[in-house]
């Protein structure tokens, strides 16, 4: 995709929006898309900047540290136009988020937009224009709603702000994305003679405990409560340093205030670090506070955990999903919730592991999984784009694909065509029998995974963990709109405990049952898992009619059946079988066995599904390949295994060859075949899929494949 995300702030500025726009571009050009970004022209910002295109801009009269920029500048709107954009981000209510919405209407492209911040808790910013807090306020609702009003879709970071916009009474679609922080920063630990040597640069004690302040320095965090409770906690505990980095406009207000304490020797303010620098002052730290209640999310907190610190904040609903009582840290109300929770933290009298529990809690935002949710949106938001003629090109989209300008069809470079059905899907696809087990955020890692590299098809089977596997999968979907749209879901039914059904009342019960724990209005495949011997042809003949004219199903295939058996389906059932799913690979290869042992009175030329694969070819049905990496019926993997040292000999020396895994060249070996065979991989691990995606880009010679065949055990007459 080309992304154009507009900001009224962005690096070099230090602050929650120009750090998350910042990161997004990062990662969404990691991804592989263009990313521009069109912001407001910037102090000390850097020379040749890739992708970032800077408007004439001043400092905001009431809030000098932030700028406010042209909302259009005719030379930059050329420079636009040339991007050929498919969707516009605004990140900002004023100049620029006009200038973006601006550029949607003359590019007719859709636009997203991103509320960072709650206007209701800066009011105070513009008494001296509106003097009633009512009136301000009222004028903060009324300008929220014009901002964000013609948005496909709205982002805020947390549900606190989902329900302020909601009683705002806002128009576009709400969506809870956490902005991410790139982890890898806080992950490098500084040693104990570093964090002592900044102690002494900022004066502090060495075996002083620190207690931190990271931040904006403004009226709005109440930093001057905390600085009060902490005092009167310095009384009792002399050992304790309370660090504020940042800087604001409160900042002399609070070092005048500071002054006239007791314990002032023990209040340091050391004013705003660079970025690259903050790491080390959050693990001088002992533990982060904060008292404000105006935080959207509260970026400097999941920073703060990241580096292992726990939390003591003021309790706020921002907090909901980030600090977990007791375990990285604790809210406090007044002072005496404030004082008990310091003691827990600072004196720890259970032993509780704040610091393991704090880096894990962090997991959640990385800048990855934050890129993932607002990718998803991108797509959804192209595909479902509310003017007419991207409704006109979606009648086009729906039945072959997306594509839609740089938008790749689904399956993208490694994408093929299911049998005859005019849809497409990627060559390799997702076996998700193992997703069971598997946790909500693991399974959405894993999706995201599979889809940036080029993996849309996702296999399962009512039968999968008892629907569980379905049912992980439908959260994960829920959980990460747009998704749904990236995707070809793919189930089988008629598996039951001890027989197989493939009567009319399972079939369509199955299939309700599937869309309901996938939470989904349609499969795009739906395959008859094991040959039923008391199939009635026109019974399920009328029940496939039923399923693809009510909409649930679009298309059919078939799971392990003989060529006759399809044959027998077809006389009567006139919806198309696109797909037979048959276990396929180096050591389970039959289909070939019996075709190259023809004539021979060998065990191989036994032809155990009817020539199955040339009847497969011969009419335009898509063989996938289950199990490919297996030997037997689920006895285990063939590769790196003892029993097998030919073959593993063999693909050791192509995938060294080639610079890939032996796992690799086995699915290249299914890939090679002229019968365009799709494999399901059944891996749950990220890391292994992508190692197996790498199979689409290889080739093996004729010499090769045949090695390959020989070395897995079969002859050639």
């Amino acid at each position: 995709m080309n992304i154009g995300l507009f900001t009224d702030t962005y690096y070099p500025e230090l602050n929650g929006v120009a750090n998350s726009v910042y990161l997004l571009k990062k990662e969404l050009e990691k991804k592989g898309h263009n990313v521009y970004v069109i912001t407001t022209k910037t102090p000390d910002a850097p020379a040749n900047e890739k992708g970032v295109f800077r408007v004439p801009s001043k400092a905001c009269s009431f809030v000098p540290e932030r700028r406010i920029g042209l909302f259009y500048h005719p030379k930059i709107a050329m420079k636009i136009h040339k991007m050929k954009l498919d969707i516009i981000h605004t990140n900002t209510e004023f100049a620029i988020g006009m200038f973006g919405r601006i550029m949607a209407h003359e590019l007719f492209v859709p636009v997203v937009h991103t509320y960072h911040t709650i206007y209701e808790d800066y009011t105070h910013y513009i008494k001296k224009y509106i003097s009633s807090e009512k009136r301000a306020k009222a004028f903060v609702k009324m300008f929220s709603k014009f901002s964000v009003r013609g948005a496909e879709e709205l982002i805020v970071p947390t549900e606190k702000v989902a329900n302020l916009m909601r009683h705002y009474g806002v128009k576009p679609d709400i969506n809870v994305i956490p902005t991410g922080i790139d982890l890898s920063h806080f992950e490098v630990r500084d040693t104990a003679m570093q964090r002592n040597k900044l102690k002494a640069a900022l004066g502090i004690p060495k075996d002083n405990k620190v207690v931190l302040y990271l931040g904006r320095v403004s009226d709005e965090k109440n930093i001057d409560e905390v600085m009060l409770y902490l005092n009167h906690y310095m009384d009792t505990n002399p050992d304790v340093t309370f660090l504020v980095v940042g800087d604001g406009p409160q900042r002399g207000t609070l070092e005048r205030q500071a002054r006239t304490l007791k314990h002032r020797k023990q209040i340091i303010f050391a004013g705003a670090k660079p970025w690259d620098e903050i790491t080390h002052y959050y693990q001088v730290a002992d533990v982060f506070v904060s008292g404000s209640t105006s935080e959207t999310q509260g970026l400097t907190y999941i920073e703060a955990l990241a580096s292992g610190l726990p939390v003591v904040a003021r309790r706020d609903p921002c907090l909901d999903g980030v600090l977990f009582e007791g375990k990285n840290g604790y809210e406090f109300l007044d002072e005496d919730s404030f004082v008990k929770g310091m003691d827990k933290v600072l004196r720890n009298p259970q032993g509780i592991d704040y610091s393991k529990n704090a880096m894990a809690s962090a997991e959640p935002f990385s800048t990855q999984q934050f890129a993932d949710k607002v990718e998803n949106i991108y797509f959804h938001v192209i595909k479902t784009h509310r003017n007419i003629l991207m409704r006109m090109a979606n009648k086009v989209a729906g039945t072959v694909g997306f594509e839609s300008k740089s938008v790749k069809p689904l399956g993208g470079e490694m994408a093929m065509e299911l049998g005859d059905s005019n849809m497409d899907a990627s060559r390799i696809g997702l076996g998700c029998m193992r997703m069971a087990d598997m946790s909500v955020q693991e399974v959405s890692k894993l999706i995201n995974i599979a889809l940036d590299n080029g993996v849309n098809l996702f296999d399962h089977a009512d039968i999968y963990g008892a629907g569980r596997s379905e049912e992980v999968f439908g959260k994960a979907l829920a959980e990460n709109k747009g998704m749904r749209e990236r995707m070809r879901i793919q189930t089988k039914c008629g598996i039951r405990d001890g027989y197989y059904d493939f009567s009319a009342a399972h079939i369509l019960s199955s299939v309700d049952d599937s869309l309901r724990r996938l939470q989904a209005e349609y499969i795009d495949l739906l395959l008859l898992h094991r040959p039923d011997a008391l199939m009635d042809v026109e019974e399920v003949a009328d029940t496939l009619h039923q399923l693809q004219r009510t909409g649930k199903v679009r298309r059919f295939g078939v799971s392990n059946f003989t060529s006759a058996q399809i044959e027998l389906l077809q006389s009567v059932c006139k919806v198309p079988i696109q797909v037979n799913q048959m276990q396929f690979g180096v050591m389970h290869a039959g289909m070939i066995q019996q075709g190259l042992e023809a004539n021979m009175l060998t065990d191989g030329a036994a032809s155990r599904d009817m020539a199955v694969l040339d009847y497969c070819r011969l009419h335009n049905i898509t063989i996938q390949a289950w199990s490919p990496l297996q030997y037997g019926f689920f006895e285990g993997s063939f590769i790196d295994n003892e029993k097998f040292p030919e073959v593993n000999d063999v693909l050791g020396r192509i995938a060294e060859e080639r610079h890939v895994t032996k796992s690799a060249i086995a699915i290249a070996w299914i890939l090679r075949h002229p019968a365009q065979m799709q494999v399901l991989a059944g891996t749950m691990n990220p890391e292994h899929l992508v190692q197996l995606c790498e199979s689409v880009n290889i080739i093996l010679s004729r010499k090769e494949w045949y090695e390959l065949y020989r070395a897995a055990g079969y002859i050639l007459p």
